[in-house]
């Protein structure tokens, strides 16, 4: 049938190998996912980094520019709060500027 000694243990030589193949291949499987999250994790905070230098750049060099995107950073931290606090109406308004 396939038993086989190893270390003074007896067992089926045949479920034992298809075992280690299972440990093997969900091992490779988990530690493949692992790399993939963290990848495109790595990958994502370096894109919103070149994103906000970009628009760092652009905005440093001209005082109109600087305007304009203050007033966004603040329509956008008036949508959160409004959003936390639960208030429709200037929800209403910031969503109308958003988007």
């Amino acid at each position: 049938m396939g038993y086989s000694e190893h270390g003074g243990v007896w067992y089926n030589k045949n479920i034992f190998e298809r075992g280690i193949c299972l440990m093997s291949a969900y091992n490779l499987s988990s530690l493949w996912d692992k790399f993939l999250t963290f990848s495109t994790t790595v990958i994502d905070i370096v894109v919103i980094w070149m994103i906000i230098l970009a628009a760092l750049r652009i905005v440093r060099g001209k005082s109109s520019t600087m305007q304009i995107f203050k007033g966004i950073i603040f329509v956008i931290i008036v949508d959160v709060l409004a959003k936390v606090m639960n208030l429709k109406t200037l929800q209403f308004l910031t969503n109308m500027f958003i988007n």
